[in-house]
């Protein structure tokens, strides 16, 4: 089923640094093997998001996603997610916080 959604297609940073290293070489001309750049982008389809797979994105601008995405990091913390990384954890509410600095900012429309 093609993907008819009004917003690109995500990836995770690991799926996309292989991708990205064959890029960065052709950008500075050198001649990159085909077999090269198919691994690469067989890399990113393995280790991306499915297409159909749901997926819930919050903009900064949002004034409700601050409290939402500490709130996830609280249910994270409280399953032992992400292996119980407590930098993880931090992570998210540091995330959270730029969320908060984030200017301007509104209730979703």
């Amino acid at each position: 089923m093609p993907n008819d959604s009004k917003y690109i297609r995500l990836y995770p940073e690991r799926a996309v640094a292989p991708l990205r290293a064959v890029f960065d070489r052709l950008i500075q001309g050198e001649v990159v093997p085909t077999p090269e750049l198919a691994t690469a982008r067989l890399t990113l389809d393995e280790d991306g998001f499915p297409e159909d797979e749901p997926l819930f994105l919050l903009r900064g601008q949002d004034t409700l996603a601050p409290l939402s995405v500490r709130g996830y990091a609280m249910m994270a913390q409280d399953a032992g997610a992400f292996g119980g990384s407590v930098e993880v954890y931090e992570h998210i509410r540091d995330f959270a916080d730029r969320m908060e600095r984030w200017e301007p900012r509104k209730l979703p429309d």
